[in-house]
């Protein structure tokens, strides 16, 4: 069985790029095609691992590589950061 990959949101960064593009939290759900809630959980720091489809989906939208916003879980980034 394939193990699907886990991905943990780069908060800051999120949210950086939402004000930066000057897009309304709601708007940006609705094009990404996730509830409003499930992006405010993520930028709430309430939500550990994020889907990779909905994490593509919200990276689309935003134009920016979803290295950008969020890093695989286990990975590099996440061992420094603890």
């Amino acid at each position: 069985m394939k193990s699907k990959k886990q991905y943990q949101v780069k908060i800051e960064q999120l949210v950086q790029e939402i004000e930066k593009q000057q897009l309304k939290r709601w708007w940006l759900a609705e094009m990404a095609g996730i509830h409003k809630t499930t992006l405010r959980r993520w930028i709430q720091g309430k939500t550990c691992y994020i889907q990779e489809k909905k994490l593509h989906q919200v990276a689309q939208v935003l134009a920016v590589p979803v290295g950008d916003i969020a890093f695989l879980s286990g990975s590099h980034e996440e061992k420094i950061s603890k």
